[in-house]
Parts: structure tokens; C-alpha cells; sequence
């Protein structure tokens, strides 16, 4: 009758979506609030699209189609504030924050390429020497994760850290989850 897993993601959803639409109110034209807020609604439609998913019996497809793309939201929000914090001029660190955007939407194509190719050609696919690809994709794209948080605590000022300390310990809880899901499946 109730599934556990449909009200986690539901309920994540909703959290998401509630968070989404405070940030749409109030002071505009800050770029870490407008990535925050494309984050946030990038995890409240994986949450709520996996939600369904399980809800009605679906197969998951969408959703594990969607968790790279809201990985790669999650690691460009990381990156902005670390390239525009550890980068004195803006040029500088928006050719970084380039690089960076380029390398992980390349890599989010791959991994949503491999997702689409085990699910279109079977479950025995993309293995090589006895590694599966795809969860080593996502492995990466958690491990990439708890670098750029470890990356975004050590660089901030020790008088700032206080203010940035619960977004490390939400985003670090986050990809840690991620890691340890995909190094145990």
C-alpha cells in the first residue's frame, strides 16, 4: 500500500520545489542564486519523476536518464563558487568555469548515452574487464562531487566557513550517498 521509496522521492520533491520557489522571490541577477535555483528544480524533477516512476510501475529509464543532467547541475553550482572565489579576475574564471561546464555536460552525454544503450540493447552491455561502465560513470561523477565540495571548504576564508558549512555538509551528504549507492550495486 505505501512504498517507502515513492514518499522519500516525493517528499525530496516537494522540498525541492519548495526551496526552487523561495529562491525565485527576492534579489535577481546574482549568478550562484540562478544556478541554485536551476538545481533545485533539476533534483525536484528527478525526485519527482522517479517518484512516479516507481509509483506507477514504470521502468526507471527517465529518471536514471535524468540523474546525470542533475549531477552536472550540481557540479556546475559547485564550480561557479569556487572559480568565481578562487579567481580574482572574472575573465580568468569564467574561461575555468568554461572548461569546467564543457567537460561535465560532455561527460553527462556519455553517461546518458550508455544509460539509453543498456536499456535498448540489454543488461550485459557496456562491461569491460569486469567493469561496469555506467556505474563507474556515476561513481565519477560522485567522486568529482566530493572534490569540488572538499574544494569549495578548503578554499573558503576561515572567518567564512561558518556561512558555506551546512551547503558542504548537504552536498557532501549527497554525492557520499551517491558514491556508496553505486560502489555497492
Amino acid at each position: 500500500m505505501f512504498d517507502i521509496g515513492v514518499i522519500s522521492y516525493g517528499t525530496g520533491a516537494l522540498c525541492f520545489l519548495i526551496l526552487a520557489l523561495v529562491l525565485m522571490t527576492g534579489r535577481r541577477g546574482r549568478p550562484q542564486k540562478t544556478l541554485l535555483l536551476y538545481t533545485c528544480l533539476a533534483s525536484a524533477a528527478w525526485l519527482g519523476i522517479t517518484a512516479y516512476s516507481l509509483h506507477a510501475g514504470n521502468q526507471l529509464l527517465l529518471s536514471y536518464l535524468l540523474e546525470p543532467l542533475r549531477d552536472l547541475v550540481l557540479i556546475v553550482f559547485l564550480a561557479r563558487i569556487i572559480t568565481n572565489a578562487a579567481c580574482q579576475k572574472t575573465t580568468v574564471a569564467r574561461r575555468h568555469f568554461r572548461k569546467i561546464v564543457t567537460i561535465g555536460a560532455a561527460y553527462s552525454l556519455l553517461l546518458m548515452s550508455l544509460v539509453f544503450y543498456r536499456d535498448t540493447s540489454g543488461d550485459h552491455t557496456a562491461i569491460i574487464a569486469g567493469i561496469d561502465l555506467l556505474r563507474a560513470g556515476f561513481r565519477t561523477m560522485a567522486v568529482v562531487g566530493l572534490v569540488l565540495v572538499e574544494q569549495l571548504y578548503r578554499n573558503t576564508r576561515p572567518e567564512s566557513r561558518r556561512a558555506c558549512k551546512y551547503l558542504c555538509l548537504g552536498m557532501g551528504g549527497l554525492f557520499a550517498y551517491d558514491f556508496y549507492l553505486y560502489s555497492n550495486a
